[in-house]
């Protein structure tokens, strides 16, 4: 009975160890299978392509606690798939995203838990991006409370920073954030003087993982309502989505250049973005001077160009077809701001301006997007349709300081 009982003791511990073999198998398999199937179906429903970089945490869940910096895995795989479960294209992206840390931050409402920070995707606000290597980073303004600022925490890199100081740009409603961080990755800023309708971009809503965008347009609302020559209304339509918390994630161009920050869009399955080369220019003032200085003109205009409201009105059939109408339609403002530079000019109310030195005012440019591009002090020969006759009045642009501290 003892040598039985010896035998089925040392078949059960073979057949023990059998089954953990086996079941260790099957375990890493299916998991395996479930990793890769999540990640074949990450933004499945989007309607664009995906590329992913995958930066994992062990044991995810929807919390992370951002105690030891060496509690991540890293993998590097890139891929492109079709949104129609189509056999993959295979595609590379620019090596800078490839081999470098993304630039791509997440700006957390943050509770102090023992053990650490408690990380929770509820908490998200948005996105943010490092742009200098000395801890500046930009977002868009989403009416952020200034009195809680000081509970903020951007984690970047596996790391939280607190923030520094806060700077919004009113003409450009773009945050300009400093930290403590040391040794970031610095961008560069894509040159937007004649993007192309269809233009490939690349929608980084978190850090590595890419979605195909296309350029739509760069068209203003048609609602007929006058807008300032002073504050960047215009902003380029691009076809992507993201959710809340996205918003202020990186729109890259093929050359990993900032092409603009996502801003939601009132069109299903489109987003805006505020151009990268108008937030270079703020930035730089910032860093520099302490100060966010623009040009200013002084008046209220309608974009003729993409503004069908005027062509089925008859006191406007002689009017041009396109340019920037001076009239205060629908606003409570002036339509030319007293002892501005346009009202020192001579510029009048129902003048249309047609150019700006060389700059044409059409449906994708937008009086707004010139002025802001100069510096102030610039003289310009501004081009007018006045009473149906074409006048030149040279004016001095005059200047405006935008930015205001909020923490």
């Amino acid at each position: 009975m003892k040598s039985i009982n010896k035998q089925f003791s040392t078949k059960d511990i073979i057949l023990s160890i059998f089954i953990i073999i086996v079941s260790s198998a099957l375990s890493g398999g299916v998991s395996g299978y479930f990793a890769s199937h999540y990640n074949d179906k990450v933004n499945d429903n989007s309607f664009s392509n995906f590329y992913i970089s995958s930066t994992t945490k062990k044991n995810a869940t929807n919390t992370s606690t951002v105690t030891d910096l060496t509690d991540f895995v890293t993998t590097t795989r890139v891929k492109l798939l079709d949104i129609d479960n189509q056999s993959a294209i295979q595609t590379n992206l620019p090596d800078q995203f490839v081999e470098q840390n993304s630039s791509v931050g997440i700006l957390y409402n943050t509770t102090l838990k023992q053990g650490g920070w408690n990380l929770l995707k509820k908490q998200e606000v948005q996105r943010v991006l490092a742009v200098t290597s000395d801890g500046w980073f930009i977002s868009v303004n989403t009416d952020l409370d200034s009195k809680k600022l000081s509970k903020n925490r951007i984690l970047y890199n596996h790391r939280l920073y607190q923030l520094k100081n806060v700077y919004l740009d009113k003409a450009t409603n773009i945050l300009f954030i400093k930290t403590e961080a040391k040794n970031l990755k610095p961008i560069s800023f894509a040159n937007l003087e004649t993007p192309v309708t269809g233009l490939t971009l690349l929608l980084e809503k978190n850090p590595h993982a890419f979605n195909i965008a296309y350029l739509s347009s760069s068209r203003t609302s048609d609602y007929p309502v006058s807008k300032s020559s002073d504050k960047a209304e215009h902003y380029f339509m691009i076809q992507a989505q993201i959710e809340d918390a996205e918003v202020g994630a990186p729109i890259w161009d093929l050359n990993a250049s900032l092409f603009g920050l996502a801003i939601p869009a009132k069109k299903q399955n489109y987003i805006q973005a505020i151009p990268g080369s108008v937030i270079a220019s703020s930035l730089q003032g910032l860093i520099n001077n302490q100060k966010i200085k623009h040009a200013k003109l002084g008046v209220y205009t309608i974009n003729l160009g993409v503004n069908n409201f005027f062509i089925d009105h008859q006191e406007y059939q002689n009017f041009p077809k396109k340019g920037a109408y001076i009239t205060n339609l629908n606003s409570k403002q002036s339509a030319i701001i007293k002892d501005s530079p346009a009202e020192k000019a001579g510029l009048q109310k129902d003048d249309v301006i047609l150019a700006i030195d060389h700059d044409i005012i059409d449906n994708n440019n937008n009086l707004s997007d010139i002025i802001i591009q100069y510096k102030a002090g610039s003289k310009v020969d501004v081009r007018i349709w006045r009473q149906n006759k074409e006048l030149v009045i040279p004016i001095t642009l005059g200047e405006q300081i935008t930015n205001i501290k909020l923490f």
